[in-house]
């Protein structure tokens, strides 16, 4: 049976994660909506303090990108959704600024599949916690960033939810649906969460500046299979 479209746009892909970690960080405003396509604004989690999303996903064997597991790290800022698309209402929704994977059949696969600026980075790695509730990414220019839920307490529950993406690899701005499902944790206390966001090539220097907040930390549950919907991308009309 095949899946349904999404937004109007065809079913693309399901893939299968064993680890999924989420987290955002308040940053500038005016740093951050400069980083992103003029017809784009960043949601404000309060005046002048714009959300970086950096999300971890740690893939199974079966999915395009195989026949290793492979990592995928993503930055983006939240944005505005596009409401005229016929589907829920997001959740969020990601003015993508950048995506590493080691896996090159993945980075070609998505690039082409999701209009995305997806990039092979053979070197990132990771290190997940053997508890599931952290993790390391490095690769050969240094540490990129460790995040974990420390002093919380997860209680993970099933979810499902939608979201929507902005991304412009070259000249045009291209959108798209998803969909998450799975189990996971999701907390707003940062002073209880571990992270460091480290100086290196994949965040830009402007966001960067002074001690971020993390806003939210999401996180799925240990020994689950995260099962993430993508949908064809459109050239966005707003």
């Amino acid at each position: 049976m095949s899946e349904p479209s999404l937004g109007g746009l065809a079913f693309a892909d399901l893939w299968n994660i064993d680890f999924h970690c989420a987290f955002l960080f308040e940053v500038p405003v005016g740093p951050a909506e400069a980083l992103l396509p003029e017809d784009l604004e960043a949601v404000e989690a309060a005046p002048g303090l714009a959300l970086m999303s950096l999300i971890h996903a740690h893939y199974t064997p079966e999915n395009r990108g195989g026949p290793e597991p492979f990592d995928e790290i993503v930055c983006s800022i939240l944005v505005h959704p596009d409401l005229s698309l016929d589907m829920p209402t997001p959740r969020l929704t990601l003015g993508v600024l950048d995506v590493w994977s080691n896996s090159q059949a993945f980075v070609e696969y998505k690039t082409g599949a999701l209009g995305m600026p997806v990039h092979y980075h053979p070197s990132l790695r990771s290190e997940i916690a053997e508890d599931r509730l952290s993790t390391k990414v490095w690769d050969h220019d240094g540490p990129i960033f460790e995040m974990g839920l420390g002093k919380i307490e997860p209680n993970f529950h099933e979810e499902s939810f939608y979201g929507q993406y902005f991304a412009q690899p070259e000249q045009d701005l291209n959108q798209g649906p998803w969909r998450w499902s799975g189990r996971l944790t999701e907390h707003q206390r940062p002073r209880e969460a571990s992270s460091t966001l480290h100086s290196h090539p994949f965040f830009p220097e402007s966001v960067l500046r002074g001690s971020l907040r993390c806003n939210m930390q999401q996180l799925s549950e240990p020994g689950a299979t995260v099962n993430m919907r993508t949908y064809a991308y459109q050239v966005a009309d707003i």
